[in-house]
């Protein structure tokens, strides 16, 4: 019998481009909060979505993540373990209740975009850069320190799309940063079916919820920010681009994903 948690299937099922759940990350993560144009933001509400209570709201978040399944054997080899991931969260309301929903997500790790795919997240391909920070006392180390300057890019198809600058100003003693950390995120899980009698209908179209737990977050910097979307490629990230950009945030984060929920069937 062929096994595996997804393709390719294989006798021993070891060979699957992702793992089965449950699924831990730890990282860091840049978050800085904006507001956007609002009808470019209603245009990329699905139905049953209206604007939040915050119109235009939204948060750009670089991350640098280090993943692993149960028994974490992909961190004795880092290349499956390490990926870099860009994704805007766009303030909603569905059900009547304020949440987040992600329209662009990228990543440069193959086992993480078929994992997001799975999720409900519309992962794409492309580069990402993030400043590292060292604790030592040398001019490049980019210290967890008032002054600091962190700065982050994200390239797709060769086009630069994303550019941002955040100067630590304070430590943050709540340790509750804006963005992933804090904020209920829904999803559209969507697959095409390409058989001929399918009547353009998708083999699946749902709204999903992510149910991540054990969240932790640690060393929660904030400060001024600087964030610019770039157009190029054909692609429609720019129509999201900022009107205007609030605070940002540096944090530790780790989080362990073992299933999503189902919550609407946009297909049927």
């Amino acid at each position: 019998m062929l096994k595996g948690f997804t393709t390719p299937l294989t006798p021993a099922g070891r060979s699957s481009i992702v793992p089965p759940p449950p699924w831990n990350n730890a990282g860091i993560v840049l978050a800085i909060e904006y507001w956007a144009d609002l009808a470019a933001v209603q245009a990329f509400l699905p139905p049953g979505f209206s604007l939040g209570p915050d119109p235009g709201y939204a948060i750009a978040h670089f991350c640098e993540w280090q993943s692993s399944s149960e028994g974490a054997a992909e961190l004795l080899d880092p290349v499956r373990a390490q990926y870099q991931e860009f994704f805007l969260l766009i303030e909603a309301s569905y059900g009547g209740e304020r949440t987040f929903l992600c329209p662009f997500m990228y990543v440069d790790n193959d086992i993480n975009l078929y994992r997001g795919l799975i999720q409900g997240l519309p992962k794409q391909h492309a580069v990402m850069r993030m400043t590292r920070s060292y604790p030592l006392d040398n001019p490049s180390a980019a210290p967890l320190a008032a002054g600091s300057v962190f700065a982050a890019t994200m390239t797709h198809r060769d086009h630069r799309m994303v550019e941002a600058r955040l100067m630590l100003e304070q430590e943050d003693d709540t340790q509750s940063p804006l963005g992933l950390a804090s904020s209920p995120v829904l999803g559209i899980r969507h697959f095409p079916d390409l058989a001929q009698n399918s009547g353009g209908r998708p083999l699946v179209f749902d709204i999903v919820g992510f149910t991540g737990s054990n969240k932790r977050v640690a060393d929660v910097w904030t400060g001024p920010a600087e964030l610019s979307f770039f157009a190029g490629g054909g692609h429609e990230l720019a129509d999201l681009k900022p009107v205007r950009v609030g605070r940002g945030a540096r944090y530790a984060m780790g989080f362990r994903i073992t299933d999503i929920r189902k919550i609407a069937d946009m297909a049927s």
